[in-house]
C-alpha cells in the first residue's frame, strides 16, 4: 500500500476534517513532517522546505537523514525516548541544505492510521534567533554579574570609604565605612546611625540638613569635596574629606545617592609637620648670622633676612637688571664689579656656584664693608630652575681683626729680631772675655770655677737668643737649608760624643747605633744636629741618675728613622697633643722656654720629614723623627 500524500490528505472524504487538516498543514509557521519508521519524508508543508531549503520532492527523495545532524549528542537520547514512549519534545540541532546549522525546538510522536499503519508526525520550530537572543542575554548577564562582582571587590578593597544612599533610607557601605566611624553599620539603620558624629573641621556638628546625604537626596545637587572630622565611641576623631553625587535612573528621577570619604589625617600631620618646619626654617633664617637673600626665577630678590638687610643698612627687593646700581669692588684687585660679574648673576645665566668671593660694598647709608660673597642655583626635582640663594658674611671686623694681627705680628719680629740681635753683641763680648779670664786662670788657678760658670751661662743665653732668631725665621719662611747627602751614623757619633760627658756627669747611659742598610739623607747638618741635641738634651733633662737614652738610626721606606728613647718621667696622653706647642712644657717643670721641640718640629717638617712621640707616664717617652733619603 502506498504511503499517505497531499493528494490523499485532499482526497480525505467528508467528515474528516479535510479542509481544516490542509489548511493547518499548509500555513503553520512552524516545520511539519510526516515521516515512515525507515527514516523516509512522506509529507513537507512550505516551511518545512522554507526552513531547510529543500523542495518537497526534494525531501521525500532524500529522508529524514538530510537535515538530522547526527553529531548532535541530544539525537541519541531523543529516538531512544521516542522508541520508548512514542514521544518526543526537546531541542536539537538540524541541517540545511546549504550546509548550516539550525537550533530548532522538535516535536514528535508515533501513532497509526485506521489501516494499522505506523507514521511519524515532526513539528519543528527554529528557535535560533531565540537562541541568539538567550544567548546575548546570559553574555549581559555575566557581563552584569562580573561587573557587580568587580565593583564589589572594588569596595571592599579601596582605601576609601563609600555609602550609598538610598531614596528609602536605607544605606550600603564598603568596610572601610565602619572602619571610618569605628563601629558596625546597619543597612536599615540609615545614616541617622552616625550623623550626630560628623563634625566640622573646628569641631562644632554638622546640623542633620546640612549632611551631604540629606542635601543630596533633597535637593539632588552635587557636593565638593570638603572636610569633616567623625567623632569615634573611642573619642578618637577622624578627618575626612567627603564629597558626593546624585544617582538617577534612565529617566532622569533621582534615585539615590553616593558619598565618598577619604581619610586625610596623615595629610594632615604631614601639613602640620610642613608648617612646623616652615616656622623652624623662619626662625632659622632669621637668625642666621649671615645675611640671606631669596631670588626667584625671575631673578627678584624676594626675600631677605634681618643680618641681610643690616649688613647693607637696606633691602635689595630688585631685579637683577639693577645690580649695576650696587657699589662694589674686588678686594683683591679693587676693579669695580660688573653687573653681569655678581655672583648672583652668574648663577642665573650660566648656573655657577660661587663660594666665598671677597667684595668691598657701599651701603645704602655710604658705609663701606667687606664681605664675603656666594650664590648658589636652585632647582627642583626635576632640574628646571627655581632661583638661587645669596649668601653675604660682613668680615670688615676680622679683616681690619687680622691686619691689625699682622702689623703686631711684623712689630713683634721686628722687635724679637732686634732684641735677639741686640742681645747677641754684649754676650759675645762676655764670652770672648770669658774665654780670655779662663786661659789666664788656668795658668794662675784661681776663679777658674767662677769664669766656667759664666760661661756656661753666656753659651745657655746664646742658644736661647738663637732659638728666638729661629722662631722669627720660621714664622717669616725664611729658615735656609744647606742640603748635601749626609751618612746617619756620623750624625749619631756626632751627637753622642757631644752628650756623652753631660750624661756622664747625670749617672745617665747614653748609647747609640746605626742599623745596617740605613741610607743617607739629603738634609742640612747643622739643624738634624739641631734637632737631635734638643731631643737628647731633653731626655737627660727629663730621666733621673740610673737611667738610660738610646739613639737609633734605623732603615725606612725612602727615608732614614731616627729615634730617641729615654726611661724618664713620660707624659700624660693628654699632654700628647700639645707636645710640639711653642712655649709650651709638660709637668711643672720649666727648664728652659719651651722652643726647642717646635724649633725641632719645622726643621724636620722643612726637610719633607715627620715627627711624632710616644709616651706613657711612668714608662719614658720615644722621640721619632723621619728624614727622606738622598737622591743617588
Amino acid at each position: 500500500m502506498s504511503p499517505p500524500n497531499a493528494a490523499t490528505i485532499s482526497s480525505l472524504p467528508p467528515g474528516h476534517g479535510e479542509p481544516s487538516c490542509r489548511a493547518v498543514f499548509e500555513h503553520s509557521l512552524d516545520a511539519v513532517l510526516l515521516t515512515a519508521p525507515d527514516g523516509r519524508i512522506l509529507m513537507a508543508n512550505p516551511a518545512a522546505t522554507q526552513l531547510f531549503g529543500y523542495s518537497e520532492e526534494e525531501l521525500r527523495s532524500l529522508g529524514r537523514a538530510a537535515i538530522v545532524d547526527p553529531a548532535d549528542p541530544r539525537l541519541a537520547a531523543g529516538i531512544e525516548e521516542r522508541r520508548r514512549t512514542g514521544r518526543f519534545r526537546g531541542e536539537l540541532t538540524m541541517k540545511r541544505k546549504d550546509g548550516a546549522r539550525v537550533e530548532v525546538e522538535l516535536s514528535s510522536a508515533v501513532f497509526r492510521d485506521e489501516d494499522g499503519r505506523e507514521w511519524t508526525s515532526m513539528f519543528i520550530r527554529d528557535i535560533s534567533e531565540r537562541k541568539t537572543q538567550e544567548a546575548e542575554r546570559e553574555r549581559l548577564v555575566a557581563e552584569r554579574d562580573a561587573e557587580r562582582r568587580w565593583l564589589e571587590a572594588v569596595l571592599q578593597h579601596i582605601p576609601v570609604a563609600v555609602v550609598l544612599y538610598h531614596a528609602d533610607g536605607r544605606i550600603t557601605f564598603n568596610p572601610k565605612a565602619e572602619e571610618f566611624v569605628g563601629m558596625p553599620l546597619s543597612e536599615t539603620g540609615g545614616s541617622a546611625q552616625y550623623r550626630e558624629r560628623v563634625l566640622h573641621p573646628d569641631g562644632t556638628p554638622v546640623p542633620p540638613q546640612e549632611l551631604m546625604s540629606a542635601r543630596i537626596l533633597q535637593h539632588g545637587e552635587s557636593m565638593a569635596p570638603a572636610e569633616y572630622a567623625i567623632q569615634r565611641p573611642d573619642g578618637s576623631r577622624l578627618p575626612v574629606l567627603g564629597g558626593g553625587a546624585p544617582i538617577r535612573d534612565s529617566a532622569g528621577n533621582l534615585i539615590g545617592a553616593v558619598g565618598v570619604f577619604q581619610d586625610i589625617s596623615e595629610r594632615i600631620q604631614v601639613e602640620e609637620k610642613v608648617r612646623v618646619n616652615e616656622r623652624l626654617l623662619d626662625g632659622i633664617f632669621e637668625l642666621m648670622p649671615v645675611g640671606l637673600w631669596i631670588a626667584d626665577r625671575n631673578g627678584t630678590i624676594v626675600r631677605g633676612n634681618t643680618a641681610g638687610k643690616q649688613i647693607w643698612a637696606g633691602a635689595l627687593y630688585v631685579g637683577p637688571e639693577r645690580f649695576g646700581e650696587y657699589r662694589a669692588w674686588w678686594l683683591d684687585s679693587g676693579k669695580r664689579i660688573a653687573p653681569d660679574e655678581w655672583a648672583v648673576a652668574r648663577a642665573f645665566k650660566k648656573g655657577e656656584t660661587s663660594i666665598g668671593e671677597l667684595i668691598r660694598i657701599q651701603c645704602f647709608d655710604d658705609s663701606f664693608k667687606t664681605i664675603r660673597n656666594s650664590a648658589l642655583p636652585l632647582y627642583d626635582d626635576k632640574g628646571a630652575f627655581m632661583g638661587a640663594v645669596i649668601v653675604n658674611e660682613d668680615i670688615t671686623q676680622i679683616m681690619e681683626t687680622e691686619e691689625a694681627l699682622r702689623r703686631a705680628v711684623l712689630a713683634r719680629e721686628h722687635v724679637l729680631g732686634v732684641v735677639a740681635h741686640d742681645l747677641r753683641n754684649p754676650l759675645q763680648v762676655i764670652q770672648l772675655q770669658a774665654q780670655l779670664l779662663l786661659r789666664i786662670s788656668e795658668r794662675r788657678g784661681d776663679q777658674k770655677e767662677a769664669l766656667q760658670s759664666i760661661h756656661r751661662q753666656v753659651k745657655r743665653m746664646d742658644r736661647m737668643i738663637e732659638d728666638l732668631l729661629d722662631v722669627t725665621r720660621i714664622e717669616a719662611g725664611t729658615l735656609l737649608l744647606e742640603r748635601v747627602a749626609l751618612a746617619p751614623q756620623s750624625l749619631v757619633e756626632e751627637v753622642l760624643q757631644a752628650h756623652q760627658p753631660i750624661a756622664s756627669a747625670a749617672a745617665i747611659d747614653l748609647r747609640g747605633e746605626t742599623k745596617p742598610g740605613t741610607p743617607q739623607v739629603q738634609a742640612d747638618r747643622g739643624r738634624i744636629v739641631q734637632v737631635l741635641d734638643n731631643l737628647i738634651g731633653n731626655a737627660i733633662k727629663f730621666t733621673r741618675p740610673g737611667g738610660h737614652i738610646r739613639l737609633l738610626a734605623a732603615p725606612g721606606e725612602n727615608e732614614a728613622e731616627f729615634s730617641v728613647a729615654d726611661t724618664g718621667v713620660g707624659l700624660a696622653t693628654e699632654d700628647l697633643p700639645r707636645v710640639f706647642d711653642r712655649l709650651w712644657q709638660a709637668g711643672v717643670d720649666r727648664r728652659g722656654v719651651g722652643l726647642g721641640l717646635p724649633i725641632s718640629k719645622a726643621i724636620v717638617e722643612a726637610h719633607g720629614g715627620r715627627i711624632w712621640v710616644e709616651s706613657a707616664p711612668g714608662r719614658g717617652s720615644t722621640f721619632y723623627f723621619t728624614i727622606p733619603a738622598a737622591r743617588s
